[in-house]
């Protein structure tokens, strides 16, 4: 495997904040040392100047800084818990909206999968929690990243509405089919975060028909890349006794 990037699949976070600001290709190359005469002074190198990631940055390192003990997660049977008992919360279903109409976890908002989720972030109260839940659970998980970078408290629902709240005995007393609608501005969103997170769910449409679709790649299509010798970084970001015990090959672990 190659050491070089063509691409970096990683989390869509990272994503974001790579997309966000400029990074450097490599080390600098050495400046032709002077003729200094007698002097023995070193000469003094320029202070390289600190990189400024923005808003952006500084929300996604919060991210990861302040991983909670529940990591962004809720128990399929623990939110159906609250649902039963009336907590106060906001639900977003991610599904399509045909999955939406056949039925849907009582009071959740619509916002499939996509641009609808960026467009809906000003029409979220920021001042209870936010729940999220798409078909099995992966695209929620990057959804929630994106909701936390936004000044949300997401969470995304364990295995999603087919693997997980499904299988909660008695769930269907809190499934309906009315729609909720949200239609006026309740919290303000910053306006590059805005930005990045329009921009990151409009790349959508660029990988929809690659084999990055959502931002990921499956295990085939790895092997595939791997068996061709192409050029890619993969990064491992599991705990370093995973990684010790097995991995794939030329995977660096993120200390």
């Amino acid at each position: 495997m190659k050491g070089l990037t063509k691409f970096l699949s990683l989390l869509l976070v990272l994503f974001m904040l790579f997309g966000a600001v400029a990074c450097s290709g490599g080390a600098a190359e050495e400046e032709p040392s002077m003729d200094l005469g007698d002097s023995e002074e070193p000469v003094e190198e320029p202070a390289e100047e600190p990189v400024d990631l923005g808003i952006v940055g500084e929300e996604v390192n919060a991210y990861f800084a302040n991983m909670p003990d529940h990591i962004y997660k809720i128990g399929q049977q623990d939110f159906i818990d609250m649902v039963a008992a009336g907590d106060e919360m906001t639900i977003l279903d991610i599904r399509q909206a045909d999955a939406y109409a056949e039925g849907h976890v009582m009071g959740a908002i619509n916002a499939p999968w996509g641009s609808a989720i960026s467009d809906v972030l000003s029409k979220l109260p920021a001042d209870k929690p936010l729940f999220v839940y798409c078909y099995s659970g992966q695209t929620a998980g990057q959804a929630v990243h994106t909701l936390n970078i936004a000044g949300f408290d997401a969470r995304s629902v364990n295995l999603g509405y087919v693997f997980g709240i499904s299988k909660v005995e008695g769930y269907e007393a809190y499934v309906d089919t009315m729609a909720v609608e949200v239609t006026e501005d309740v919290t303000e969103i910053d306006a590059d975060i805005q930005t990045a997170l329009d921009d990151y769910y409009a790349g959508l449409a660029d990988v929809a028909d690659s084999k990055y679709k959502n931002y990921k790649i499956s295990e085939d299509n790895l092997q595939a890349m791997i068996n061709g010798g192409e050029d890619f970084y993969l990064l491992s970001i599991r705990q370093q006794a995973d990684y010790d015990a097995s991995h794939i090959a030329g995977a660096e672990l993120l200390s």
